[in-house]
């Protein structure tokens, strides 16, 4: 009997044991989905948010132990880390995936790998390696059979043959991803690989052919129903006809100004027509429109480019001076805030306005200053990119060497693996056996005993371990915490007291603080805060919300005030309540 007992208390421990490793499992998996979701969501618009939830999940145990569930947080890492600018860094961890899919056999991951790779290059002009990746895409997707990766890898190699003006070549890789894209009924993507369509036509020359597409891209952009994919097909359709077709583009324009009222480059585009017509009275009145818009709005590249579009009209007036003395502004903006490109470009108009209006010396000087300046710029990018060039390469053979050696220490310790198996097989059956015949021993010694004293020492021994049972896996203070304020949302609650919250959870504020210190969270009122913060987020993110006040918001969300709310989330999130929605609106 003693030994039967013994055989049900064990089974009841292990039963219960597993249940707690199997909830603890399941709290973290719930983590690891939210916090991926912040940060695939933050992943193109604030990348430096998502990059501190990545670092998050990279800290939980899990994602660095399986693959599955790595490969998409480096994934994420990567995409954020384009978009903030840290080229060398995304390529260090673009490098570390291809191992990653070819472990777990993931060929939709390794092409977009490879396809980020390629718009890495193409940020830093490497366009021969843009066609590199982009073919190494294009060929796995097409082995794994995914169409739709097909697609986009043959898009991105016929933009980078257009970039090196290899027009043919481009037209080849466009229409073929076009008629993928047509095949797979992608409205958005058929637009957009038809207006580039039409652009490639219109520079070999072929006018009807570039208006078929064009008018096809703006007849997909309906179809889909999308402002910005409409916009895009009605202004790329203005550019097309603009030069013979003046009435028609002033159409165009108007029908993508209609979808995008603010949209800077389709109004540039109705005033750079305003004055190829010579309807100077409106183009000015439409800049001196977008000069006010711009001033309020801080847009710095927006002014200058007003200030060339005065001149412009001064330059088809004869009014040389007037024209020299707004390209002059535009320069100094451009300078002052340093927009490189609108500051060359400008430059480059005023020579020719020093030129026109008999200020020779002046324009020779200005023509030397430019190709110096010229040289200088071309020749920094170019080192630029060799720079990064050359730490991608290190980086690339040092990870193909990492993984050389891993694949000769498997081979190695595969059979070595296969011994220890046996060999702990071999210990677990012997300790059972050993286990068995003592406890057998033990119960026939014991068999005499009174059925009472039987029973008090199953009660004890019950007791003891119900007790090792209890304190054997404890819920850490901040596991408390984070369950506490996931499920029952304190945070809700403007008149919260942080002492009240942890007594809550059977603690109090000056332990929880030293827990939160060993996590680097500055405090409990702070953590309180970016769960309403968040809680804010998803409101303005949700479109049945799309309505509410800013201060309904921050009221349904637990502040106390509107002013602590755009306080605290703009001390989170770098941008206002306000600033913030705009952003959402207009992507």
């Amino acid at each position: 009997m003693g030994y039967l007992s013994m055989l049900a208390i064990l089974l009841v421990w292990a039963l219960q044991s597993c249940n707690s490793f199997n909830s603890r499992q399941e709290n973290n998996r719930v983590q690891y989905q939210r916090l991926l979701k912040l940060a695939e969501g933050y992943s193109n618009t604030l990348p430096d948010s998502s990059l501190r939830y990545i670092d998050s999940l990279l800290a939980l145990p899990e994602v660095r132990q399986q693959d599955s569930l790595l490969l998409p947080v480096l994934m994420t890492k990567a995409l954020a880390l384009r978009v903030a600018g840290q080229r060398d860094s995304c390529l260090k961890v673009l490098v570390q995936l291809p191992a990653l899919c070819k472990r777990m056999r993931d060929t939709a991951s390794w092409s977009r790998t490879e396809n980020i790779k390629a718009a890495v290059f193409d940020d830093i002009g490497q366009t021969q390696l843009v066609i590199k990746h982009a073919g190494i895409a294009y060929g796995l997707a097409q082995q794994a059979g995914l169409k739709l990766h097909v697609a986009r890898a043959a898009l991105k190699i016929g933009s980078a043959y257009m970039e090196n003006n290899e027009l043919l070549k481009s037209q080849l890789h466009l229409q073929r991803a076009f008629a993928i894209f047509v095949a797979l009924d992608s409205l958005a993507h058929t637009s957009e690989v038809a207006s580039q369509i039409a652009v490639n036509y219109k520079n070999l020359g072929k006018l009807d052919s570039a208006l078929w597409y064009g008018r096809l891209a703006v007849r997909k952009a309906e179809a889909y129903q999308q402002s910005r994919v409409r916009g895009q097909a009605y202004s790329n359709m203005g550019l097309l006809v603009q030069r013979f077709q003046p009435d028609s583009a002033l159409h165009w324009y108007n029908k993508s100004r209609a979808l995008q009222p603010s949209g800077l480059p389709v109004r540039m585009n109705i005033i750079s027509l305003a004055i190829q017509t010579g309807d100077y009275g409106m183009a000015e009145k439409m800049l001196d429109s977008l000069m006010k818009d711009c001033k309020a709005q801080g847009s710095w590249a927006g002014i200058a480019r007003c200030h060339q579009q005065y001149s412009a009209i001064q330059e088809e007036k004869g009014k040389w001076h007037l024209a020299a003395a707004e390209l002059e502004k535009a320069i100094q903006v451009a300078d002052s805030v340093g927009i490189g490109f609108v500051s060359m470009a400008a430059r480059q108009s005023l020579q020719l306005v020093y030129r026109q209006s008999g200020r020779v010396q002046e324009a020779m000087q200005l023509g030397d200053f430019l190709t110096r300046l010229k040289d200088s710029v071309e020749r920094g990018e170019k080192i630029q990119a060799m720079q990064v060039l050359q730490r991608y390469q290190e980086t690339e053979k040092l990870q193909q060497e990492l993984d050389r050696q891993q694949e000769e220490m498997g081979t190695q310790t595969s059979a070595n693996r296969q011994q220890k198996r046996v060999i702990i097989l071999l210990l677990i059956a012997l300790t059972l056996l050993t286990f068995i015949i003592v406890k057998a021993r033990s119960y026939f010694r014991q068999r005499g005993l009174a059925s009472d004293r039987m029973l008090q020492h199953y009660r004890e021994e019950a007791a003891r371990l119900r007790i090792q049972l209890e304190n054997a896996l404890p819920m850490s203070l901040i596991e408390k915490l984070a369950q506490y304020l996931e499920h029952e949302k304190p945070w809700l609650d403007p008149d919260l007291k942080v002492d009240d919250l942890a007594a809550r959870i059977g603690s109090n504020r000056k332990a929880i603080a030293a827990e939160l210190k060993k996590e680097n969270i500055p405090g409990l009122t702070h953590l309180v805060q970016r769960y309403r913060v968040e809680a804010a987020i998803r409101m303005m993110q949700d479109p049945k919300f799309k309505h509410y006040k800013l201060q309904a918001i921050s009221t349904d969300c637990g502040f106390g005030s509107y002013r602590t709310f755009q306080y605290v989330f703009e001390q989170v999130t770098g941008l206002s309540p306000v600033q913030f929605r705009q952003r959402m609106e207009e992507s």
